[in-house]
This record gives C-alpha cells, sequence and structure tokens, in this order.
C-alpha cells in the first residue's frame, strides 16, 4: 500500500485549531515509548500524565483511530501527532508484521464488527411492511397539512414575513420530522434563512424555493406515475432513506477516487457531512454523506483525506442523476493524480441544465474548472473566476478563503473543484505544483 499521506491531509482529521497545535506538538520521537507501523496500521505508546503512557493506534485501511487518553476529541492530540511523527520522519518507528496485542486486538475486533455488519440478519418481511404502511400514512397526512399551509403562505403574500419570529418555519419543520418527512422539513429550514438572508431579491428566493417544494409534494401524490430513478429522488427528498442492506445488490464501480474536496453543515439539530470523489478513469462523481448529532459526531466518516486516492468499489444510489454513493469495498491507498476538468465556462451552464433535465430538484453539481482567472468586480466586492474568452462563474459570497486562493494563484491561471448551484461557484480545492490543496469553503 503507498502511504502518499501529507501533513496538511492529516492536519484535515483534527477536530479543532488546539489539536491541530497539540498533535504538531507531539510529532517528535522524544513523547514516545515505543512506536511502530505495518501496512494496516500505526500504533505508539505516548508519555502522559498518568503512570502508563496512552496506547495510540490508528487503522491505515480504515481511518480509525483508538487512544487510551481521556480526551473526548477525536481523533484526540496523539493521535494526530503519531500519524505527523509516522509521515515527517518515518525511520524513527519500528516496522513490524507482528504488532503488540493491544494493536492486534483492536484491529481483530474491527473486522469481526465489520463482518457482523455484513451477515446481519434479515428483517422479518412482514414486520417491515406493517412499519412502512404506518409511516407512509404518516408522511401523506403530514404533507397535506404542509400543502394547504403553503398555499395559503402564497396567498396572503410575504410581505408580513420580515416580522415573524424565526421559529414560524421552525414549528413547520418540527411538524415534519414527527410526520416522518424530514426531507420537507430541511425544505422548511431553509424558508427562513432565505427570509433573513438581508438580501434584496429575498421574495423572489423563497418563491422559487417554494415552488420547488410545491412540485415535490405534488410529484409525490403521483409517485407512482414516473420513472423508478425519479421516484427514488422524490423518496429520498421527502424523507425517506434506503438501507445498505437495500443496495447491496445493485452493481458496484471499482475506480482510483481522488478526494477533491469535503466540508461539514452545521444545523442546530444535525451536522452533514458531504465528501466529493472523482473517479480517475470512469469521470464519474461521487458524493458520500453523513450525517451526526453535534454532540456526537463518531459517525462522520474519517476515511477519506482531500487529495488522497484511493482503490475503492462505490454502490451509486438509484437516481435520475446518480451522484450519492455508498464504499462497498476499500482496497488501499494510491498515488494521486491530476483530474481532467473543463476549461470554459459555458460548458459548466450546459451540464448543469443537463442535469437539471433529468432531475429537477438538482443543486450542486461538482466541477472541475481548468486554466481559470480570478478577477474581482470593479465596483462590487465580489470575486469570480474567468475562463479565456472572459466568461465568467461568480464565486460564492460564503466561500472563506478567497484569500488562499489568490496567495495560491498569485494571478497565474488555476485548476480548482468546486460545486456550482446555479448561481454561484463554491471552491473547494486547487492543484498547484507541489499537490493539490484543499479550501475552507465554509
Amino acid at each position: 500500500m503507498s502511504t502518499q499521506y501529507t501533513v496538511e491531509q492529516i492536519l484535515q482529521l483534527a477536530p479543532d485549531d488546539a489539536s491541530k497545535k497539540s498533535g504538531k506538538g507531539l510529532a517528535k520521537a522524544t513523547h514516545w515509548v515505543t512506536s511502530g507501523y505495518n501496512e494496516l496500521a500505526i500504533w505508539g505508546e505516548c508519555k502522559g500524565s498518568g503512570s502508563n503512557p496512552y496506547q495510540t493506534r490508528i487503522d491505515l485501511q480504515n481511518m480509525a483511530f483508538k487512544c487510551t487518553c481521556p480526551s473526548r476529541k477525536f481523533p484526540c492530540k496523539h493521535a494526530i501527532g503519531l500519524f505527523l511523527l509516522y509521515v515527517q520522519d518515518i525511520s524513527v518507528l519500528t516496522q513490524s508484521d507482528d504488532p503488540p496485542d493491544w494493536v492486534a486486538d483492536w484491529l481483530a475486533g474491527r473486522a469481526e464488527k465489520q463482518q457482523a455488519k455484513v451477515s446481519k440478519p434479515a428483517k422479518n418481511p412482514a414486520v417491515s411492511a406493517k412499519t412502512q404502511a404506518k409511516r407512509e400514512a404518516s408522511v401523506q397526512a403530514g404533507l397535506e397539512d404542509i400543502n394547504l399551509w403553503l398555499m395559503d403562505l402564497v396567498r396572503s403574500g410575504f410581505n408580513d414575513l420580515k416580522n415573524r419570529p424565526y421559529h414560524f418555519f421552525e414549528q413547520q419543520a418540527k411538524r415534519m420530522i414527527d410526520a416522518k418527512a424530514s426531507g420537507v422539513a430541511r425544505y422548511l429550514q431553509s424558508f427562513a434563512s432565505i427570509v433573513n438572508s438581508g438580501e434584496i431579491d429575498w421574495a423572489s428566493n423563497l418563491l422559487m424555493e417554494m415552488a420547488k417544494l410545491h412540485l415535490l409534494l405534488e410529484s409525490y401524490k403521483n409517485i407512482e406515475q414516473l420513472d423508478p430513478a425519479l421516484q427514488q429522488d422524490i423518496k429520498a427528498l421527502i424523507g425517506w432513506s434506503q438501507s445498505k442492506e437495500e443496495l447491496a445488490d445493485l452493481p458496484a464501480v471499482r475506480d482510483q477516487w481522488f478526494v477533491c474536496g469535503q466540508y461539514t453543515e452545521n444545523q442546530p439539530d444535525l451536522v452533514t457531512q458531504r465528501i466529493w470523489l472523482y473517479g480517475q478513469t470512469t469521470g464519474k462523481f461521487a458524493l458520500l454523506l453523513n450525517f451526526a448529532i453535534p454532540t456526537n459526531l463518531l459517525s462522520l466518516d474519517r476515511q477519506w483525506l482531500t487529495g488522497a486516492t484511493t482503490d475503492a468499489e462505490l454502490i451509486f444510489y438509484p437516481s435520475a442523476y446518480p451522484l450519492r454513493a455508498l464504499v462497498k469495498n476499500r482496497f488501499g491507498n494510491l498515488d494521486s493524480t491530476i483530474a481532467v476538468g473543463v476549461k470554459q465556462i459555458q460548458a459548466v451552464y450546459q451540464t448543469y441544465q443537463s442535469a437539471l433535465s433529468q432531475q429537477c430538484w438538482f443543486n450542486r453539481l461538482p466541477i472541475i474548472l481548468e486554466d481559470m482567472r480570478l478577477y474581482k468586480h470593479p465596483t462590487e466586492s465580489r470575486w469570480g473566476l474567468q475562463d479565456a474568452v472572459q466568461d465568467s462563474l461568480e464565486i460564492a459570497p460564503q466561500f472563506a478563503d478567497i484569500w488562499q486562493l489568490l496567495a495560491a494563484s498569485a494571478g497565474a491561471p488555476i485548476n480548482v473543484f468546486g460545486e456550482y448551484n446555479g448561481t454561484h461557484f463554491l471552491p473547494l480545492g486547487i492543484w498547484q505544483t507541489y499537490g493539490y490543496q484543499p479550501l475552507n469553503a465554509l
């Protein structure tokens, strides 16, 4: 297995700046009583405040961490420090095919748990059908109520919405969560953000999003008449989910998947992790989605390091425009290569329009742009990317790393990956002479 990790990639794993700083401080051999590695794992015993050193171990195959320190951060500073030491000065670690028992037992336990997930007994079909019918009735009742509320809101107009409290929409969102239609709840939560965005055209944006929701609700009423792939999209947007067991029999796509970018979106009761992959052979993009509650982020995926390439099999969720995927198998990390992008802004518009024609609720297009120059609007504080024929794409106003992008480009053409939402481009990573650099999107 090729271990082409970089310091920047490892620091991405740190849960906060304090962990980064502490991890860097622990990336010295003098802090470690013992340390070792092989193709599967890295391990070490770090001096701590107690009588016994902290036992730290890292699963390289699945990018998992465990440490006996009392820290609630994940990964902890000891794991960050050990990983940095491995990358910066591997010669101080002992290579061994026979790791200590506390490492071998941990790896074996992880393998057993993974196997147990694969061989989990099938659900009782009768019980599953009864549960699904009960949920379907709850969803239908909830959607009927919210459709009436939506029509009343449009008829009464938007003039008074600015004076409404934030929970005006939040209350409706909670009703949809109770009705098991969490996807509709997210739409309603976004309405509150639009009203309070401060943008001049907030009313137009709100009406457009309400129209999308209305179309979704009407489509769900007539779902049996639609194409099967589009049916899956509509059910997912409403809030239905497919289990890994249901998807297991679908064909997998094996490729060398380059990690283009990742970030998390934080809501009061939910953290969403988005990881974008690009298949070097197939030219396919894939989106890995993970969800967690704010007080427990352990379910977020730490396996994928931005700028790294992994040989893996992915299963794509059924969709009229397949992007979301889940991981079936990982076979190890590879040397990273540069992905191929588009050189004309017009190609971005065309690709986005094509996606919309297949799935009209589509709103985030992954795209790699080549040979783009940064430009600043002459009279407004807006930045954008421009191609060789002067067509331009405005950078999303919430993009937090514009100065890093400016420094990296230094006025020269750049190759950059990001998301296009039909209006703005959100940069997530840039190719440089020394490698791929992730960008702070939000």
